[in-house]
């Protein structure tokens, strides 16, 4: 049973008036994200220009709780149904839009590597029994990069031998298999995107109604915020891009730590880190942080328990398999492939005086947000959410490259932690006064969670 914090009451689930500026704030937060997403699905080359957006999104993300105080003390109100409609009038119009890029790309043979190279290593795993670390599933070429040579027409990498193994965490293709058994081709990608993009917003939605005491206005918000980032279905749908995965773990992950289920939150976030190394890392100090507020006892380790048990039965097999092919082809392979940069980040235009300093101020930064965020008291659910996204936002635009898929895999959370900070002052009277304890925790500062030091189970 949930202490009352964790609780909505059900007093108010709509009918109050808001700001009409809710909208346009949302409008751009859905710009911003899709010049990003036009720029890294079609064409590279705007570094600078991508770097600026993925700051305005990280300001309107960190900046939300203090913008709806603002937008609180401002006239201009609409009825909160009207806000909802026009949020609902978008959900729908961008899977109008998702559903058409998808009608297209259907029996397209166009894939990008991800999306190949995880089809790939099934079937090696799957169909013909092989290690798909040490057999060729790398669609990528190698030519050029630093540290790889050709010596006896084997590969090396750092003079390790490379067989082109399959360069992501197991989990990523093993998410895929139940779908290659409806269509072992492409498609299987593409079905299996479908299921996860539906996926991510009933989590959207789902996880900012447990976390936001304006409950409906927060939880279309946030599918809206999701859904009206059109490049997601080309990059998903056309393109192959499998990271929307690892975004789905991480928020059902949320989800059952609202209802205190460490066990489930333990096996999804241990899905996620087992699918790729970042942002799945990023987790692990954030879950620490978490814990930390726990009382003691056994409940509290469940949720590490659950997450080493996926751990260990996902990747150790595969690094014992060939420890060396393993190696190679996930660690080795990802320095050579991003040693070089590419023009999709800021840091390929900076002076090679720059270049240094500015690795180190954004390694600084996701230091900082990590430490800071997770320092507050009380520390709440939506505030881990927030940190996960705004350091995993700091990680990639700092970066030699900002490729999208890094961002897909925590867009969902980032719209949640956007949407419940921003509706968390704009609760109508009713919310304001008379509410639940947990109404009170998030009209001050949007963590409904905080009142309770009560351990996962």
């Amino acid at each position: 049973m949930l202490p009352a914090a964790y609780m909505h009451d059900g007093t108010h689930e709509g009918g109050g008036r808001v700001p009409a500026l809710v909208v346009a704030v949302f409008i751009l937060w859905a710009v911003l994200w899709n010049i990003v997403g036009v720029y890294g699905a079609s064409t590279f080359g705007h570094g600078p220009s991508t770097f600026t957006c993925l700051a305005g999104i990280g300001l309107l993300c960190a900046l939300a709780t203090p913008l709806s105080r603002r937008l609180a003390a401002l006239p201009g109100r609409a009825p909160e149904t009207l806000v909802v409609t026009v949020l609902t009038i978008a959900v729908y119009a961008s899977l109008v839009v998702h559903t058409l890029v998808l009608a297209d790309a259907v029996r397209s043979d166009i894939m990008v590597d991800i999306g190949r190279n995880t089809l790939e290593a099934a079937r090696h795993f799957f169909d013909r029994r092989e290690n798909p670390y040490a057999t060729n599933c790398q669609m990528d070429r190698l030519a050029g990069l630093p540290h790889v040579t050709l010596a006896q027409g084997r590969w090396l990498i750092f003079g390790v031998p490379y067989d082109r193994g399959y360069p992501y965490f197991p989990v990523m293709f093993l998410a895929y298999q139940p779908f290659r058994l409806l269509d072992p081709g492409l498609e299987a990608i593409r079905y299996g995107n479908v299921v996860f993009m539906a996926a991510a917003l009933v989590g959207t939605y789902w996880l900012a109604a447990r976390l936001a005491a304006a409950r409906r206005l927060a939880a279309w918000l946030a599918v809206a915020s999701t859904v009206a980032i059109w490049a997601l279905g080309y990059m998903v749908f056309r393109a192959g891009v499998t990271d929307l995965m690892i975004a789905d773990f991480a928020l059902f992950g949320f989800i059952a730590l609202t209802y205190e289920r460490g066990a489930t939150a333990g096996v999804l976030f241990g899905l996620a880190m087992a699918a790729k190394l970042t942002p799945g890392a990023l987790l692990v100090p954030i879950l620490v942080a978490w814990q930390a507020k726990a009382s003691a006892g056994p409940a509290r380790w469940r949720l590490w328990l659950a997450a080493g048990a996926v751990l260990a039965g996902t990747l150790v097999p595969f690094i014992a398999w060939n420890p060396r092919a393993f190696l190679s082809a996930t660690v080795l392979y990802t320095s050579v492939r991003h040693a070089l940069g590419d023009d999709s980040s800021l840091w390929y235009f900076l002076p090679a005086a720059l270049k240094t300093p500015f690795l180190v101020a954004g390694a600084a930064m996701v230091v900082a947000i990590l430490v800071v965020g997770l320092r507050r008291r009380p520390l709440g659910i939506v505030d881990l959410v927030a940190v996960y996204f705004l350091a995993q936002l700091a990680l990639v635009g700092f970066y030699k490259m900002i490729h999208t898929n890094y961002l897909w895999a925590v867009l969902p959370l980032g719209a949640v932690a956007f949407s419940v900070r921003l509706t968390s002052s704009l609760a109508g009277p009713q919310r304001q006064s008379g509410g639940s304890q947990r109404d009170a925790s998030v009209a001050v500062g949007a963590r409904p969670m905080e009142a309770s030091a009560t351990p996962a189970r």
